[in-house]
């Protein structure tokens, strides 16, 4: 069953929504995330010992910076994909929008409807 230009319309703007608000709100929760887990590095001299005790930094930072240098890829990477996916989610609503004037309107009037939309207070 085919939709009508409205529910079309309703459609491409909550993918629009997603690819402009929701995703790239959540990508930088991930990113934050990235940036606390990398500033720990400030930090690691917490691992420093004598060089009696085998050297300046001991057994534990070693496999303390691999961990975190991995988390942090990975919420690098996360926040990255996020982003990368919104926009092309966001593309995508605006590029199909071009193939249906009526469907455009809606998707218009219904970002301008709700353009003061918070995501994350």
């Amino acid at each position: 069953m085919s939709k009508s230009s409205d529910e079309l319309g309703a459609e491409l703007y909550e993918l629009w929504f997603a690819g402009e608000r929701r995703l790239p709100a959540i990508a930088e929760e991930f990113a934050t995330a990235a940036s606390r887990v990398g500033g720990s590095m400030n930090g690691e001299s917490a691992f420093w010992r004598p060089s009696e005790l085998s050297g300046p930094y001991g057994a534990a930072r070693g496999p303390w910076v691999s961990f975190r240098d991995e988390v942090y890829d990975i919420l690098k990477e996360t926040a990255d994909n996020l982003d990368l996916t919104g926009e092309a989610l966001s593309l995508a609503a605006r590029e199909y929008a071009k193939t249906d004037r009526a469907a455009a309107a809606k998707l218009e009037q219904l970002k301008h409807q709700n353009a003061d939309v918070q995501i994350l207070d």
